[in-house]
Formats: C-alpha cells, structure tokens, sequence
C-alpha cells in the first residue's frame, strides 16, 4: 500500500514507500565507477533519487515503468528534493492500486463531462452542430477516451482527464470573449473550442505513463482530429457546406502558425480568436504547474524552458494561497539532470 505521496516528503526524512519508476540510467561518477540514476513518480508529482552503493546488486532488479518499493532518505540539493536509495524491490502491480501512481485530474471525471456537456447545449443554438457535438461526445468509444485523455504529455494538463479540462477552460474563455465580441458566431466558436484538440484521443496513450501512439507520432493529433469529425460531419443528412469547412479551418489553424504544426493559418475571425485563446489557457496552466513545483522557500522558479526564462510567484501564490500560507508544493526535478550537476556522494 502507498503510505506517503512525494508532495508530502521533507529534506531528512527515511522513505520506505512504493513508487513508479519513469526514468533509470547508469551513469558515471566523477572519480570513477558508476552510480544509478532513478526517477520515480506517484500521482503527486516526480523526485529524483541516486544509489551510489551496490549498483551492480540492484541496476537490474527493476526497470523503467516497474512499481518498486524503495528505501532510502530524502535530502536537499540544488533546491530541489531528492531521495538517497539503499534498496530497491520490484513489486506486481496486482498488489497496487494505478491510481496512486497517475496524475488525474482534481475533480470527478464525470461531474466536469457534466458541466462541459451542460454548456454545449445551453450555448450551441446551431442545430447541425448542435446534433454534431452529441454525436461525437457521447460515441460509445470516443466519449470516454475523451474523459480520460491527458491535453499533453508533458507540456500542459499533463494528467488523466486534463484535456477534458483543458477544453472546458478554453470553452468558458470563448463565452467570455462573444460576450465582448457579439459579432463572433457563438455556435462556431465554441464547436471548434471544443473540437480543437480532440485528435488527442488517438495521439496519446496512457497507462503508467503518459506517451505517444505511432499514428500520433506520424500523422499528429490536428490531423486525426479534421478527418475523425469530418466523417462524422458526413454521416450526417445535409450538414450546410460552408459550416463543415469553416469548422474544419479552425481545427486546421488553432496552433496560429505553421512553424507550430498548424496546416494553415486562421483566415476567420473565430478562427483567430480560437487560436488565442487556446495559446492563452495553455501557457497559464504551464505557468501555473511550473510555479507550484518550484522551492517554497524562492520567489523564482529554476530557468523554466517551455518559457525560456525565470518566473516570478510570489505574487501568484499570494494571490492563491494567501500571505502567510504555509502549503508547500509538489518536489520537483529538472527535466534534465546532466551529470556533472550530481550531488556528493551519500
């Protein structure tokens, strides 16, 4: 059973608790031999950990994706914790519940597919779209891969349900915005908000990690997603022409640029505006996640390198938590840890 979830650890503090291994190299020490190099996850966060005795006894015990109960003490470095491993055990996932080991979103799955139907249908007055986002959303296969699909790898809403919540979000930013802009067609734009990212369904698979499928890696998620909807757009009696291309441009054009994956750029104005709020909603939540993970005790993240620079949180948690809250966020490791950063033996 898990007892401890890596957000909750301390620097000096023992460990002897399950994880998910996602990353595990051999690598060499500065004064000869090797060490061993792990990452391991739970649904809380990553921490990096470093054996630097009996390599040899335990460098192939376990591999990446194994679950392993590892023990070890944490300890400080470089402003980011760290675990100190003395043994490792690989254990079956028949003992373990998955969940505690995926990030997942911080509401029930269901109640947000709830609220994202619920203003599909309260908003969409246009009848064909309407009929097209019920087609698509409640689709015995589709449906629920779109509940569970992550919006990322990596990058942003990189957890079960966040490209769910992800499309609610830039959805909401859409009403917001024809509230400001009434000339804007509200049932178009919000048709491509919340189709926009729907070829992430077959781009992304997900188990103990999150990754990409081969037809993902070789055809990418804009493309799947215009011609998915497309056949669904032709199954249906006498979908208006015009209506089927204007909505599939605004999935084509919603990375704004061609150099970002877009086949084209946005040529209407729900289009654009899609484009920008989809840019928006993506690069909060990434600053959001990059403030939370970083060093309590620091105003400043690490050199962030989606951003390509350092960014100021205090007045975000301030904001948030209040002035004097004392939570303390997920632990956190650079993407990269390159060897000649290691931390001292021990």
């Amino acid at each position: 059973m898990k007892q401890k979830f890596i957000s909750e650890y301390s620097p000096n503090e023992p460990v002897d608790d399950v994880f998910l291994v996602s990353r595990k190299e051999l690598r060499p020490k500065k004064n000869g031999g090797d060490y061993l190099f792990v990452v391991l996850n739970d649904r809380s966060g990553k921490i990096s950990a470093f054996m630097w005795g009996n390599v040899e006894v335990f460098q192939n015990a376990f591999q990446i994706n194994d679950f392993v109960r590892v023990n070890g003490v944490t300890k400080e470095y470089n402003r980011s914790l760290q675990v100190t491993l003395h043994k490792v055990q690989r254990l079956s996932p028949d003992e373990l519940d998955l969940m505690d080991f995926i990030p997942s979103a911080d509401h029930n799955l269901e109640e947000i597919f709830e609220e994202f139907m619920d203003l599909l249908e309260r908003e969409i007055t246009e009848p064909n779209l309407r009929q097209l986002m019920c087609d698509i959303f409640h689709d015995e296969q589709l449906g629920p891969r779109f509940r569970e699909c992550p919006a990322a790898k990596s990058m942003h809403h990189a957890y079960l349900g966040g490209l769910m919540e992800h499309t609610l979000s830039v959805l909401k930013l859409c009403l917001l915005c024809c509230q400001h802009y009434p000339f804007l067609d509200k049932s178009l734009l919000l048709a491509g908000a919340a189709l926009h990212d729907f070829g992430k369904v077959f781009e992304l698979s997900w188990g103990k990690s999150f990754d990409y499928t081969d037809q993902g890696r070789l055809i990418g998620h804009i493309t799947m997603a215009s011609v998915s909807i497309d056949r669904k757009m032709q199954e249906m009696d006498d979908f208006p022409q015009d209506l089927r291309l204007e909505l599939l441009h605004m999935i084509l054009s919603h990375h704004g640029q061609l150099e970002f994956g877009s086949p084209k750029r946005p040529k209407t104005l729900e289009a654009l505006a899609l484009s920008y709020l989809d840019d928006m909603d993506a690069k909060v939540q990434s600053f959001i996640e990059a403030v939370e993970q970083a060093d309590e005790k620091d105003n400043w993240t690490i050199f962030n390198q989606n951003f390509q620079r350092f960014l100021y949180r205090r007045r975000y948690l301030q904001n948030v938590r209040g002035p004097e809250s004392e939570d303390s966020p997920a632990a956190s490791i650079p993407e990269d840890e390159a060897a000649e950063d290691m931390p001292d033996e021990g």
